[in-house]
């Protein structure tokens, strides 16, 4: 595909930011070369597939692939066993790990966190620290999917919510980290997203930069003392990055933390001391980077009362119907609660206290774990609970090969014959996707209409290959 022509602003700015000779192998990287593909394996999930590609040095769950095959024709992609994602942003878990070590039951805060990729890093940290995340999304309309790639994950210590940063002013400092992944001018993109290039001015810059500032303004009141702030951009710019954080450390209680990172892995440190990945350096697109810490008390008198008027009853515990206790396994730990439409929701209980001090401050936060809804005496469980490790073993597993897998995805139904009459998990590989119910000969087909697969399907002879696969089990 041709390429659209890099902004002449664009690239006198760039002057300003990297060294003459580099210009050159920095244009011709965005220009005669192609975006890279990288997946992160999810530890538990992931374990049975048989997966090549070349490692990403700051994660060890993270690949660069030679090209990028169908992830939608992959069951193993729908069933959460690993996620595709730039290589460079993955940066966010090294750096995580790195400042929460001694850290135990961390409360970690994504308020930017659609569609999800580093939401499922503070997800997988928070859930081996016996932690909380709050993960947010300011854009109602990227919720669903926000909470499809959480739920594919397959943790459980992950609550979403919804709303406009200010509205996080009505917390204490409660946060050991915040993530911001600013809305930004998408330079990083430029590779791979050509919409990106035709949409950038030097107008557009300085806005991004003045809206970032009203974003961040909030956050360092959120943040616990000894704390920490990630703020990360894709893009190049100082306007929004290193500009960002001499404001930060000029009006806030924050300081830049000061990190080594090893030089082969290419990764530039910038002046105020943030991180910076270019795509002739890394194999990886353009990121952004920073890493402060709050090293005072923020806290206004003004604020103290207006959290106090706006605090709230402790959510009430509830006893699970026996139509959902059949679905879960009877040595989970879940504590139940419900919502105003009579959904049930489930949180482990050495989290349900976190939950419970979050639900005082701010308005309805929605568990991920989304059991699902009684309809008379019946229990229709969904895909959250499926894709989750706490059903009980003894409900029937009725696993699918990849084109009736895929069948199933696109939420139609086969010719198959349910083996077991009544509730069941579909599964590929032994990898949960979700529910059915067979009735009599013929089944109903429970997977979530929102998350289908849109596109069609081929024969079952024309599937392409796998981009990976199972691991030979022994006899």
């Amino acid at each position: 595909m041709q390429k659209e022509e890099l902004p002449v602003d664009f690239i006198l700015q760039m002057q300003s930011v990297l060294n003459e000779k580099e210009i050159p192998f920095f244009i011709s990287a965005l220009n005669h070369s192609d975006p890279v593909t990288g997946i992160r394996i999810n530890k538990v999930k992931g374990k049975h597939l048989n997966i090549s590609g070349n490692p990403v040095p700051w994660t060890p769950t993270g690949l660069t692939l030679e090209k990028r095959p169908p992830f939608t024709l992959d069951p193993s992609f729908h069933a959460g066993a690993y996620y595709v994602q730039d290589p460079s942003s993955m940066l966010v878990d090294w750096l995580a790990r790195h400042l929460l070590q001694k850290v135990k039951n961390p409360f970690l805060l994504d308020l930017a966190a659609a569609p999800g990729g580093k939401s499922t890093i503070l997800a997988e940290i928070a859930f081996e620290k016996n932690g909380f995340l709050l993960a947010n999304e300011v854009i109602k309309s990227r919720v669903p999917i926000l909470r499809q790639n959480l739920a594919r994950w397959g943790y459980s210590n992950i609550f979403i919510s919804s709303f406009e940063i200010p509205v996080f002013k009505t917390l204490p400092p409660l946060f050991d980290l915040v993530l911001l992944d600013a809305p930004c001018s998408g330079e990083g993109l430029f590779r791979k997203d050509q919409n990106a290039r035709m949409e950038w001015s030097t107008d557009h810059v300085n806005h991004c930069a003045a809206r970032q500032k009203r974003i961040l303004a909030p956050i360092p009141g959120l943040i616990r003392e000894g704390g920490y702030l990630l703020y990360s951009t894709c893009t190049y710019n100082t306007k929004e990055n290193d500009d960002q954080i001499s404001w930060l450390c000029q009006h806030f209680p924050l300081k830049v933390v000061s990190i080594e990172l090893p030089l082969e892995w290419g990764i530039i440190k910038t002046d105020k001391g943030g991180f910076q990945c270019y795509p002739h350096k890394v194999n990886g697109e353009g990121f952004y980077i920073a890493v402060l810490q709050h090293s005072g008390h923020l806290m206004s008198v003004e604020s103290e009362v207006h959290q106090k008027k706006n605090q709230k009853s402790p959510r009430k515990k509830i006893n699970f119907p026996d139509a959902i206790s059949n679905f879960i396994n009877p040595d989970s730990d879940l504590i139940g609660v419900q919502d105003h439409s009579g959904n049930y929701y489930g949180i482990p209980e050495n989290i349900f206290p976190d939950f419970n001090l979050i639900s005082q401050y701010l308005p309805f936060i929605d568990p991920l774990l989304l059991l699902g809804n009684t309809k008379g005496k019946d229990f229709i469980p969904e895909a959250e609970l499926a894709l989750s490790h706490y059903v009980k073993d003894t409900l029937y597993t009725w696993d699918l090969d990849r084109y009736e897998a895929l069948i199933y995805l696109k939420k139609e139904i086969s010719p198959l014959k349910p083996m077991h009459p009544g509730w069941g998990r579909i599964s590929y590989g032994g990898l949960p996707l979700g529910w059915y119910k067979a009735v009599g000969d013929r089944y109903n087909n429970y997977f979530p209409k929102h998350w289908r697969i849109q596109m069609p399907i081929p024969e079952k002879s024309s599937l392409p290959p796998l981009p990976f696969s199972f691991k030979e089990k022994k006899v």
